[in-house]
C-alpha cells in the first residue's frame, strides 16, 4: 500500500487541499506557544474548524474545558494519552460521558507533534477493528490505546525503513513547510489525503490502480 501511495502521490496531493491544510496547521502550531488559548476566540475557532470539532457538534462547555486543558498542558506539563482521555471523558456531552479519542490525540499532537493523530481515516487505512460502544469505559479506552500504540510503532517503522520517503520528500519539495511540520504530521496528511481520495470513488473511476 505504501508503494501505491508513493506511485500516486502527485495525483493524490493535487486532489487534496494540502496547501491550505498546511497553512492552517502552521498557524495553529506557531500561535500555540504565544496565545492565551483558553480565551482567544480566533484561535479556538480556527482550531475547532481545522480539527473538525465543529462538525462533531460538541457543546460549548466541552470545548471550553478542552481548550482549558490544552492551555494547562502547555503551561505546566505534558500528559499521557490515558490522562487526557480520562480528563475529557469526565466532561459530559449532552449529559452523556463519551470517549472522544480522536480529539484526545489531536490535543496531544498539538502539545507534541512527534505523536500521530487517530481518526476515522486512519481506522479505515489500517483496518482497525470496531470498538463497541457497549463496552465498559476502561476496556473501551484500552482498546483505543492499543490501536494508538500501533500507530506510533507503525509511523516509526515507516520513517526508519523509508517506506513513504518518496511521498514525504514530494510534500516537502512542493509545500512551504518548516520544522513545526514533522515527518509524523506529513505521514498523517498523506494517509488522510489517500483515504479521502479513495472514498471519493477514484478506484472505480480507474484513477488508482492496485
Amino acid at each position: 500500500m505504501y508503494n501505491l501511495i508513493n506511485n500516486s502521490i502527485e495525483v493524490i496531493s493535487q486532489d487534496a487541499p494540502l496547501a491550505q491544510h498546511f497553512a492552517d496547521y502552521l498557524w495553529l502550531k506557531e500561535n500555540y506557544t504565544i496565545i492565551d488559548i483558553a480565551h482567544n476566540e480566533e484561535y479556538k475557532n480556527r482550531y475547532a474548524n481545522f480539527w473538525r470539532m465543529n462538525q462533531a457538534r460538541l457543546p460549548q462547555e466541552y470545548k471550553n474545558q478542552y481548550f482549558g486543558l490544552l492551555l494547562n498542558i502547555r503551561d505546566n506539563n505534558l500528559q499521557t494519552i490515558i490522562e487526557i482521555v480520562d480528563t475529557l471523558y469526565a466532561i459530559p456531552i449532552n449529559g452523556i460521558n463519551k470517549i472522544q479519542f480522536s480529539f484526545a490525540t489531536k490535543l496531544l499532537h498539538t502539545t507534541n507533534n512527534d505523536l500521530p493523530i487517530y481518526d476515522s481515516l486512519m481506522k479505515d487505512f489500517f483496518f482497525f477493528s470496531k470498538i463497541s460502544s457497549n463496552l465498559e469505559f476502561e476496556t473501551k479506552r484500552d482498546r483505543y490505546i492499543n490501536q494508538y500504540n500501533f500507530l506510533i510503532a507503525e509511523y516509526s517503522r515507516i520513517i526508519e525503513n523509508n517506506l513513504l520517503l518518496a511521498s514525504i520528500n514530494f510534500i516537502k519539495e512542493n509545500y512551504q513547510l518548516n520544522e513545526l511540520v514533522t515527518d509524523i504530521k506529513i505521514i498523517d496528511s498523506i494517509i488522510w489525503s489517500f483515504v479521502k481520495y479513495l472514498r471519493e470513488g477514484n478506484i472505480e473511476n480507474g484513477n488508482i490502480l492496485f
